[in-house]
């Protein structure tokens, strides 16, 4: 089952490599990627199956829940490389259809975003140590000025 899984790794990694290629087809990569999660739910369907056994001794459990972590990680991966070919083909097409400076803007507001995201993850914990430190955050937005004439957050633009 380990080579099953070795061969399922190597061919994420020829769909990862693949999806960097100018040419590549959006359309073939995720039909690569679905028949691998397909073959991937078989093997962890069998490997579930044979942790059922009696018969296993101590070191075949440990192996056999190594290789089960390794299908979860191998789910992961394949879909966060779904996630992020469709978003690089999202891009392109939005890079495509506006202006440089719309793009760039844009770009700016995801990070922002990416950035709200991760001071909502902070914990009391974490909060209270910031308070406690009294000096601006890795999460503060470092030289942030509005540009002049620019409207305010209550204003519409003109």
């Amino acid at each position: 089952m380990a080579h099953q899984l070795d061969s399922l790794d190597a061919r994420l990694l020829q769909v990862v490599r693949r999806g960097g290629e100018p040419a590549a087809s959006l359309g073939d990569l995720a039909a690569q990627l679905r028949s691998l999660l397909k073959d991937l739910q078989r093997a962890y369907a069998a490997l579930a199956k044979l942790l059922d056994r009696r018969d296993l001794t101590f070191a075949q459990e440990l192996e056999a829940r190594r290789l089960l972590r390794h299908h979860v990680w191998l789910y992961r991966k394949i879909h966060m490389e779904q996630f992020f070919l469709h978003k690089l083909h999202l891009e392109a097409a939005l890079r495509a259809a506006v202006s440089p400076e719309a793009f760039e803007i844009y770009q700016e507001l995801q990070g922002l975003e990416h950035l709200e995201r991760r001071f909502c993850q902070r914990t009391d914990d974490q909060i209270r140590r910031a308070l406690q430190e009294g000096e601006l955050p890795e999460l503060w937005i470092h030289g942030w000025v509005a540009p002049a004439g620019s409207p305010g957050p209550t204003e519409a633009p003109s």
